[in-house]
């Protein structure tokens, strides 16, 4: 047992046999796109560093992965990630935890199938703590600053019991962008990290009035942790006293039911199936935007001539988000609708504003439909959702 700045540590016993694959990254997985249920492979090649080869989302690819390879998927145990916009305080961290303990940073690479090209690497730390939790600190580095590279924090960042972004590094811009993309997160139905923190630099009173103008969902506590902070051991003991002030709480890290819970399938098919009665409506579907799941669809179309709608949903989720950052960067509201026609075909997104993240799609026939009707009973069907 170690005693350093970064408090009472010690080495994390080794792993054996198949007791502790649960405690570690599941091995490498091929997630075939639209499979029900996902097919995952086992080819472990290196205990510390294995890969995730993913068609499609790959925040939704993590959500998949940790759906197979953790048992706790529904209450987050001893889990924290750091969000880090400098991409230099995180990496940092992780090391100095692995090298303190002896422990190796795990590293799971999510790599495009078709091209194998790196779309992150998730890095791991296991930190045992004498007579407290053993905390497991996530980082994602990103390839990108994207909506893709985006799903893949958030999706890292909703299961966990603490989640903390790292903002006293970043210029301006980035941290504004930062959380604005972490606001937006926080509003998905899959959402259960119960406390978020804003590590903020020294003189970023004016940034910390900004995180405590924005609304928050009630459930979840916001906390801001201001410099300076020199050095990871100094950030590692700002964290963990945070950690330990909220677990020693009487509610501590309760579970979260979701900042907004997705409407009853059942409810959503039922208005979709009105939606369809409009004239040349092929399909529609209720999406979750966050990873593009599809809540409920329905088709007018005989199986073997209806549009993929989990396809569909997939794809207009990534539009739409890049619509929307198009949208802030621009200054400009929250996006509402999007048309997009295509020969003969056209697609209609309604984005529901009382449940941020979850939109209405209706892919339509375009010599057949009135689209100034469809567009009427896609704000009906919305405000029935709300």
């Amino acid at each position: 047992m170690l005693s350093t700045l970064f408090g009472d540590l010690g080495a994390q016993p080794k792993r054996g046999g198949r007791d502790d694959a649960e405690a570690g990254f599941a091995p490498t997985a091929v997630l075939e796109d639209g499979a029900e249920p996902f097919n995952i492979h086992a080819q472990i090649e290196d205990p510390h560093a294995q890969n995730l080869f993913v068609t499609g989302s790959p925040g939704q690819a993590i959500r998949e992965h940790f759906r197979h390879s953790r048992a706790d998927l529904g209450e987050a145990t001893q889990m924290l990630t750091l969000l880090d916009v400098s991409r230099q305080q995180a990496p940092a961290l992780l090391k100095a935890l692995a090298d303190t303990t002896g422990t190796p940073v795990e590293r799971l690479h999510l790599r495009e199938q078709g091209t194998l090209r790196t779309l992150a690497v998730v890095e791991r730390a296991t930190v045992q703590r004498r007579a407290h939790d053993t905390l497991k600190v996530y980082h994602a580095d990103t390839r990108g600053n994207g909506p893709e590279e985006a799903e893949v924090c958030a999706a890292l960042m909703e299961r966990s019991q603490l989640s903390a972004v790292l903002l006293d590094k970043a210029d301006a811009p980035a941290a504004m962008e930062a959380l604005h993309r972490v606001h937006e997160a926080v509003q998905h139905s899959t959402w259960r990290c119960p406390v978020l923190a804003f590590v903020l630099p020294a003189d970023g009173d004016l940034l910390a009035q900004r995180v405590r103008m924005l609304p928050w969902p009630a459930r979840l506590r916001i906390e801001t942790i201001q410099g300076p902070l020199r050095g990871s051991s100094a950030l590692w003991n700002a964290l963990q006293g945070l950690w330990e002030r909220r677990r020693a709480e009487p509610s501590g890290f309760g579970r979260w039911t979701g900042a907004q819970e997705a409407p009853e399938a059942a409810l959503a098919s039922r208005l979709l199936g009105q939606l369809l009665l409009c004239e040349g409506v092929q399909a529609c579907a209720l999406v979750d935007g966050a990873g593009g799941q599809m809540i409920a669809g329905e088709s007018a179309l005989p199986a073997g001539l209806a549009p993929d709608l989990p396809r569909a949903s997939l794809a207009t989720s990534l539009a739409l988000r890049a619509q929307q950052h198009a949208a802030r960067t621009m200054g400009q509201p929250s996006v509402e609708e999007i048309s997009v026609t295509a020969g003969d075909h056209q697609q209609l997104v309604r984005t529901i504003a009382a449940r941020p993240g979850l939109f209405l799609l209706a892919l339509l026939d375009r010599k057949r439909s009135n689209v100034a009707l469809v567009r009427f009973k896609l704000r009906e069907t919305e405000r029935a959702l709300s």
